[in-house]
Order: structure tokens, then C-alpha cells, then sequence
């Protein structure tokens, strides 16, 4: 019994020894001081059992807490969480000298900063870590931890705990006085990195080592701060890179391994207002973020700049210059405003350099608002070419594009000499952006492909019809003046003098083949059932082509054609009177050949029929006659062609009525390798 006693007593003993407490800030001394009982709740300074927590639960604005002179303090966790947009600052001053200030022993996160929270360390002790920790530092996205001491830092930053959630967390150093101030670099992790001068007109940071130094966030060189990195391996930044003061990369010692800078997160901007230099060690500034912006121009003194795999660069007006080169590795992407494009010239341009080393899977966007040009350096062969600045894209070479076209804002200039050839599968253009003169399409899939050319603010694209393989060229001229004067065919009876399309077949499986065109023409607002699209034939005669039936774009003439390399435009055709009664006439094909079929409302009235043909659809000559068939009021009649009879490409029907009155059927014209089509249907069908 006695010894049940003794372990229930051990283990109540035990269980009080290790209880732990929380401890919040009320700040009801009025003091701010750490060390003031009733600035606590409960009233108590906290204990080495005491989970403290600082946060807006009981005092609604921002505050300070000041941990000045006095014992050292032990507690189990320290967190920092103000509410909303309210900011909590801790502080050591400098009257506290001691060399530990600090003792915590949660064994986890001891120190959490959340965002919005700043402690300063403003010690003004003379020895020591400040910090005696079993577990780390946590600065979360928004908080920040401010050195202020001429106190060591490696102790502080080996605790840093990194990870999604503090990248962001922010480690300044702003170290007052005059002498250099050695940072423990080498094999460390930072959030992010801020090095500053507010404590002393100017301050030089440092650090050195041969292991990588990794900051996840953001590394920042204030206003006359500087710092010099003779680290001979890689220095990796995945955020943004801000100096405003000087930046030195300095590696001690020479070697093709390392001594390089990387930019290497999800989304990182360059942002220079001070200097950049680079030793003559350094090897490689890397923008291998998956987005790298910059604010500013990157010019290195030594080292090349190396643009990684699929990283995309959005240059605006900036430019990357390299004294030695400039390498594009796969996949990359560039936007620029530079109205030089990209140079050759090492002082012009986007990309400045005397190497320029491209893949063939490169990728550019202009954006410029001016008239500018894709530049002499710029690839014979590219991936894909995005235009989305309302200035005209002049192309210094020709250019040829192998997997997307993609205009959204501003023209592309594009002639004979410098020529726009597009060999991918993507396209897009409007009137708003589109190809101002040329193109070429190497043909990728079976399909109708876009042509979208069109001069200054017309856009006048062209639809048709491709295969595989083929490689068609077409050019939009907003004028009459290379055709004016040349013969029509009938039944042709007018031709456009607003414009035309010169298309080529530059290679071709299937120019034989029947296939659709459809022409964006200027004068869509007068588009009618008596516009035709038009062209040269070999005999320099403007001919008919047959309209297509069913088009699906609006405002638009289309036709079906047998593709030839001439000269396409729109035109009328000339109209002639029908009896007003229905007389149609059609064509349609058999295993024997074609045959021609018709109907006529007098039928009853009509005592022979007479089919004709012609060559010219003027002169008809008789094929052969028909009896109709009496006391019916109407009657479906054919004709089968014989191979002679295809000889003609017109055809229409005469009717000799009882009172020996002529009457015609519509005209067909027919040609085998495009079908039929009725040229003059009977206006009362």
C-alpha cells in the first residue's frame, strides 16, 4: 500500500515537471518589454515549459515586443502570428549582451515566423550564437528574421528550415558598421536572401566555399550594399534576382565544373538597377526558370549565358548580352520588344553576342507596338513565331516556321525575297493580324488548309482544300493593275479591279484532283448569288469556276477548282432571261458515263426537245433531239452522253413549244475534272 503511494506521488511529480503551457501576449504592462510579467496572459513571464505565442488574440493592431536586458530566456517554442495585415515585431535590442539570449527546446520547429511577423536581432552582445536551439527556424512565405549585429551567422542559418512554405521567408542582413561581414554560404539553404545597408552608409558582404548555395525564394542586393561570391560551385536562385546595389560572382579558382549562377524555379525575374559583374572564372548564367522575366538588361562581363530547356524568356525591350555567348537550348521560348529583333550585331539587339547558338525547337513572340524586325541572327528554321504587338513584323531573312503560326495583334510583312514559309500544323491569324503580302505552306495533313495573307489593314485570307505533301504559295495584291485588259470567257461578263491572289503550286500530288478555294475577298459587303470567283487560264481568258454549294464561311465566294498556278480573283457573270415556267437542267454521272437530266412545267405544250452543246457557252450546236411525252403535264427526262458529246463543256436544253416559240433550260456547265454546275437556274424554280 505504502509503495502504491510512492508511485502515484513519482508519477503526479513527474506529469507537473512536464506539463507544458501556452503563453500569449496581452501587452498589459504597457511597456513592451519581454521581461514584464503582466504584458503576459496568464501573468508570468514565460518558462522553459511555456509554448509562447505572439498574435493579435488579445491586442487587435500591430505591436512590438522588445527583449532588452535581464536573464536569458528558456521557453519550449517561440511562434510569431499576427492577424490580417497587422505586423508583430520581436526584438532583441542592444542592451541585451548576453551570449545566449535565447534557449529553446521544442526539438522541432522552435522559432516560427508566420507571415507578416518580423524578429530583429539587434544583440549587443560580443560573443555567442544569440540562439540556443534543439530544433530550426521557420520563416514562413511573408515573415522575416533581420540581422542586425556584427554576431556570427553561421549558427542562425544552419537551423533554416526550407521548404514550399518559406520560400519567401526572408533573412536579411543589414550588419551596421563599416567592415566586411562574412556569410556562411557554402552547402546552404535559404528562403529568401536580402543583404542590406541601412545600418551604415555602405556595407560588403562575402562568402566563399566549394559546395552549392541554394536560396529557394528570392535573392535581393539593396542600395549600397554589395557582396562578392567566391564559390566555386553553383549559386542557384529559384526567384527573383534583385540588385540594386553591386553583385559580384567572383569564383576563386578555374574550372568547366560549376562556378555558375542558375536561375531555376517555377517563375523568376531579373531585375539590375546597380552592377552585375562576373570574374574570370565564372562560367554560366543560367536562366532555367520555367518563366524568367527580366526588368532590366543582363550583361556579363565574363561567361556565357545559357537559356535551358524549355525555359521561357520575356525579354519586352531588354536585351542579354555575352562577351563570349549567348547558347538556346531546346525548347526555349523568347518575347521581345526590341524593334532590332535578333542581331548580329554585338551591340544591337535582343541578343548580344559574337556566339549564338540556336535548336531548331526554338520559339519566339514579338510584342513590339512599333514596326520592328525579327532580326539577322534569328534562324532560318523555327519552331513556332507568335506576334502579338500591334507594330508590323519585318522579316530580315527568310523564315520558315515548323510547327505553330500564331498572329493575334500586327502584320507580318512578307515578299518574294524574304518569304514566310509555314510547314506546321498549327495556325491562327485575323483581321487583325495576318500575313501582309506571301506565304507558303508545306502542307502537313490532309484538309483545307488557311492562307491568311492580306496588304496593310485588309485581310483577305484564303481557304482551300490540301493534301499532304503539297507546298502551296499564295500572294494577296490589293490591285488590278498586272491583269487589267484581259479577255473574258462566257460566260465571265465582269472582273474585280479591287484585287486578286497569285497562287502557286509549287509542288503538288494531286493537282489533278477536284478540291474546294474560298476567297476573303475586300468588297464582302457586296457579295451576291452573281459573284463568282474567277481566274486566268492557260489561253490568258478570265474563266468561270464553279461555286461551291454549301460554304461555310460567311461573306466569302468560293468555288471548286482544279488547282493551277494563275492568278484568282472574283467576277459577275452575265445574266440572260428564262421563260417563267420551270426548265431545269442537271447532270449527273453512271457507270456508262454522264447523263443529263431535266424537267420542263409545260411539257404538255412542248412538241420536241433539243439537246445542245457548246464549247464557248455562246454558239450551241444540236446533239440530238427528243419527243416528249404527250398529256403529261410533267416528266423527268435523260440523255445519256456519248464520248463524243463530252466534247463540249456547255449544255442546256431548247424546248419547241406547239406554237413553235422557243424556250431554254438553264445552261451546265461541265468539266470532268471539277463536276457541274448550273449557271443560270430558272428564277421561278
Amino acid at each position: 500500500m505504502i509503495w502504491g503511494k510512492q508511485c502515484a506521488l513519482i508519477l503526479f511529480f513527474f506529469i507537473a515537471i512536464n506539463a507544458k503551457g501556452q503563453k500569449k501576449w496581452d501587452g498589459e504592462a504597457g511597456d513592451s518589454l519581454w521581461h514584464s510579467a503582466k504584458n503576459w496572459f496568464p501573468d508570468g513571464v514565460p518558462g522553459p515549459t511555456d509554448d509562447v505565442l505572439i498574435d493579435n488574440s488579445k491586442l487587435s493592431d500591430s505591436y512590438k515586443v522588445l527583449i532588452g536586458s535581464g536573464d536569458s530566456i528558456h521557453i519550449h517554442s517561440f511562434r510569431v502570428n499576427p492577424f490580417d495585415t497587422h505586423q508583430i515585431i520581436v526584438e532583441i535590442t542592444s542592451a541585451n549582451t548576453l551570449p545566449i539570449a535565447l534557449y529553446i527546446q521544442s526539438g522541432s520547429k522552435d522559432i516560427v515566423l508566420e507571415k507578416n511577423a518580423v524578429f530583429i536581432n539587434h544583440t549587443g552582445a560580443s560573443t555567442g550564437n544569440i540562439f540556443s536551439l534543439n530544433g530550426s527556424i521557420y520563416i514562413s512565405n511573408g515573415g522575416k528574421y533581420i540581422h542586425k549585429t556584427i554576431r556570427g551567422n553561421s549558427y542562425i542559418i544552419s537551423k533554416l528550415e526550407v521548404d514550399s512554405g518559406s520560400r519567401k521567408g526572408i533573412i536579411e542582413f543589414d550588419v551596421p558598421g563599416t567592415a566586411g561581414y562574412t556569410l556562411s554560404l557554402s552547402g546552404r539553404k535559404f528562403g529568401s536572401l536580402v543583404l542590406s545597408a541601412n545600418e551604415s552608409s555602405k556595407k560588403s558582404y562575402s562568402g566563399n566555399g566549394s559546395n552549392k548555395l541554394t536560396i529557394e525564394g528570392d535573392l535581393i542586393i539593396n542600395e549600397n550594399a554589395s557582396f562578392t561570391s567566391t564559390i566555386s560551385n553553383i549559386v542557384q536562385v529559384n526567384g527573383d534576382l534583385t540588385v540594386s546595389g553591386l553583385c559580384m560572382l567572383n569564383p576563386g579558382t578555374a574550372d568547366t565544373i560549376g562556378r555558375s549562377f542558375v536561375l531555376g524555379g517555377d517563375s523568376s525575374k531579373i531585375q539590375i538597377k546597380g552592377g552585375f559583374r562576373t570574374g574570370i572564372n565564372f562560367n554560366q548564367f543560367i536562366l532555367g526558370s520555367y518563366t524568367n522575366r527580366l526588368r532590366s538588361n543582363l550583361v556579363l562581363d565574363n561567361g556565357s549565358i545559357v537559356l535551358n530547356n524549355k525555359a521561357q524568356v520575356y525579354l519586352d525591350t531588354f536585351y542579354l548580352k555575352s562577351r563570349r555567348e549567348i547558347a538556346i537550348m531546346k525548347h526555349v521560348l523568347i518575347e521581345t520588344a526590341n524593334k532590332i529583333g535578333i542581331s548580329k550585331d554585338t551591340n544591337l539587339g535582343t541578343l548580344r553576342t559574337p556566339v549564338l547558338n540556336f535548336e531548331d525547337s526554338f520559339q519566339v513572340i514579338y510584342t513590339g507596338n512599333e514596326n520592328h524586325f525579327t532580326g539577322e541572327n534569328l534562324p532560318t528554321k523555327i519552331k513556332s513565331l507568335s506576334k502579338t504587338g500591334s507594330g508590323k513584323l519585318l522579316l530580315s531573312n527568310s523564315l520558315e516556321v515548323i510547327d505553330t503560326l500564331r498572329l493575334t495583334q500586327g502584320n507580318v510583312k512578307s515578299d518574294s525575297i524574304k518569304k514566310l514559309t509555314f510547314s506546321g500544323r498549327y495556325l491562327s491569324a485575323n483581321e487583325n493580324s495576318f500575313i501582309d503580302g506571301i506565304i507558303q505552306c508545306n502542307v502537313q495533313t490532309d484538309g483545307q488548309a488557311l492562307f491568311p495573307v492580306g496588304k496593310n489593314n485588309q485581310y483577305a485570307p484564303v481557304w482551300m482544300n490540301c493534301k499532304a505533301g503539297e507546298s502551296i504559295q499564295v500572294e494577296y495584291v490589293d490591285s488590278a493593275s498586272q491583269y487589267s485588259g484581259q479577255k473574258m470567257e462566257f460566260p465571265v461578263k465582269t472582273v474585280s479591279q479591287l484585287e486578286y491572289w497569285k497562287i502557286t503550286s509549287v509542288l503538288s500530288n494531286s493537282s489533278d484532283s477536284v478540291r474546294t478555294i474560298i476567297l476573303g475577298t475586300k468588297s464582302k459587303n457586296t457579295i451576291n448569288n452573281n459573284t463568282y470567283v474567277v481566274r486566268l487560264n492557260d489561253s490568258l481568258h478570265w474563266e468561270m469556276l464553279p461555286m461551291l454549294s454549301n460554304n461555310p464561311v460567311p461573306y466569302t465566294v468560293g468555288a471548286k477548282i482544279n488547282l493551277t498556278s494563275t492568278i484568282y480573283t472574283t467576277g459577275t457573270i452575265q445574266q440572260v432571261a428564262l421563260a417563267n415556267n420551270s426548265f431545269l437542267l442537271s447532270v449527273f454521272y453512271n457507270n456508262r458515263g454522264n447523263i443529263l437530266k431535266w424537267t420542263f412545267d409545260s411539257n404538255e405544250h412542248t412538241k420536241l426537245y433539243i439537246i445542245q452543246g457548246s464549247n464557248d457557252g455562246k454558239n450551241f450546236l444540236s446533239i440530238d433531239s427528243i419527243k416528249p411525252l404527250l398529256n403529261q403535264l410533267s416528266f423527268i427526262y435523260t440523255y445519256q452522253l456519248e464520248k463524243n458529246e463530252h466534247y463540249f463543256q456547255f449544255f442546256r436544253i431548247k424546248a419547241i413549244q406547239m406554237n413553235n416559240i422557243e424556250v431554254f433550260s438553264n445552261i451546265v456547265l461541265y468539266k470532268p475534272e471539277i463536276g457541274s454546275c448550273k449557271l443560270y437556274p430558272n428564277p421561278c424554280a
